[in-house]
């Protein structure tokens, strides 16, 4: 024997940590040893149930139990929320995105005995969710958009796949939290100049070509733990000036460790960068977002012919700093054209045809010496100088070193391109 009903306006109030859901319509079907409940429209919170049913059994054996599926769309923050608080979790480190406009289409399923009182232990779930439309304004000094993704989670374990832009560059995003709710996130893209400011990064115009790049994070109580790879393979690095000039195709590798708490900020535990005649490592902090900043330190700085320790300093508004100590240092490239060479070449094109400068090329850069031994140009050695160097852009503004000239008449070095633009003083 059965018996046979209709329902409406039911509210049920949370199930794990979804919002609390309104059976609007639906029909029932009762017999002495189950239940089955079918939905013909719904709400959860903000979205729609669009497929819903129900299923309880083994009431006559005195073990009840509950099978609930259901289709439901709808905001994608509502489901995000929900997978952030699952009941038993104890989130760590960062918080979740703010996701307003994105939209979800997600698939349940819930099984638990009916009992006195339920635990968490008690349930066993699933959900595979489609979401679209993902924008995230502000997320780590980042504007993400067009973002997709495909995730399920199920008891406690997410792994989730999509691509999302920063600025106009698509990240490739995976995301899997394991049984013990630790979360790893892994990012891949590819670097070009075009872009760097996608990642507001500061302009990098000795770097030509592009570079694939890879993150992956774990999310702790300290915040976001992050390791990452430059593969610096492919492009030109031109930093002739300083030494040290890497052809298209000659392997390096930039790779670092560090932790990125949600002011922005990433403390730099490890930072190398290796390959032919390079070997760089370094620890400091970075600033993320607009008002991006670094503050770098390395030891050693073997590239090229240095021999050296280096600070390294960035801010938008006062652009580069550089402090240099050690036993050799090649500023040859400092002054190779600092004064012409023969007779004056013809400019390229006329000064109404000129391109107008590239403002993001020509940051001011302040170098500081400190240094045993440093090769000037034409081979001339400079022994124990001590000064500074005013550059903006490629061009050489202010100079003035004191030292002795290959360890033995004292010497001084004075560049000013505002009084004499083409002059070299050596006294």
């Amino acid at each position: 024997m059965a018996v046979e009903g209709a329902f409406s306006g039911i509210t049920i109030g949370k199930i794990l940590s979804l919002p609390a859901a309104v059976l609007e319509e639906g029909t029932f079907t009762l017999s002495p040893d189950a239940a089955r409940i079918r939905l013909a429209s719904g709400t959860i919170g903000a979205s729609r149930v669009t497929a819903a049913k129900a299923d309880i059994t083994g009431i006559r054996k005195g073990t009840p139990a509950a099978e609930i599926q259901a289709e439901i769309e709808g905001p994608a923050a509502e489901l995000i929320e929900a997978a952030a608080n699952l009941p038993g979790e104890k989130r760590k480190g960062l918080k979740p995105p703010a996701v307003t406009e994105a939209q979800a289409r997600t698939r349940a399923r819930v099984q638990f005995p009916i009992l006195k009182t339920i635990t968490a232990a008690d349930v066993d779930y699933s959900l595979e969710t489609d979401i679209a439309d993902i924008r995230i304004q502000d997320y780590l000094g980042l504007t993400l958009s067009d973002g997709k993704a495909t995730a399920a989670l199920a008891n406690g374990r997410l792994s989730l796949e999509g691509t999302i832009a920063s600025g106009g560059t698509p990240v490739a995003v995976t995301w899997k939290r394991g049984g013990d709710s630790r979360e790893t996130i892994t990012l891949k893209a590819t670097l070009d100049p075009a872009n760097h400011a996608d990642f507001r990064l500061p302009p990098l115009p000795f770097l030509k070509g592009t570079i694939p790049a890879r993150a992956e994070l774990q999310v702790t109580e300290a915040g976001i733990e992050i390791e990452s790879r430059l593969d610096l393979t492919q492009p030109a690095v031109d930093l002739k000036r300083w030494g040290w000039v890497k052809k298209a195709g000659a392997r390096a590798v930039l790779e670092g460790r560090g932790t990125l708490t949600e002011g922005g900020t990433l403390t730099v535990s490890r930072l190398a960068l290796s390959g032919r005649n390079l070997d760089i490592r370094g620890t400091g902090t970075l600033t993320l977002g607009e008002a991006a900043a670094m503050d770098l330190q390395f030891d050693p700085v073997k590239a090229g012919k240095h021999r050296l320790t280096a600070g390294l300093s960035f801010e938008k508004q006062r652009g580069y700093g550089v402090d240099l100590k050690g036993s050799r240092f090649d500023a040859s490239g400092f002054f190779a054209d600092a004064r012409p060479k023969g007779k004056a070449a013809a400019p390229e094109s006329p000064p109404e045809a000129e391109a107008p400068p590239d403002k993001t090329a020509r940051r001011d850069t302040a170098l500081s010496l400190d240094i045993q031994e440093v090769t000037l140009a034409n081979g001339i050695t400079l022994n124990q100088p001590k000064g500074k160097i005013h550059l903006t852009g490629k061009r050489v503004r202010e100079a003035a070193i004191e030292g002795s000239l290959n360890g033995k008449a004292p010497l001084r070095i004075t560049v000013n391109s505002k009084e004499s633009p083409e002059k070299i003083l050596v006294t």
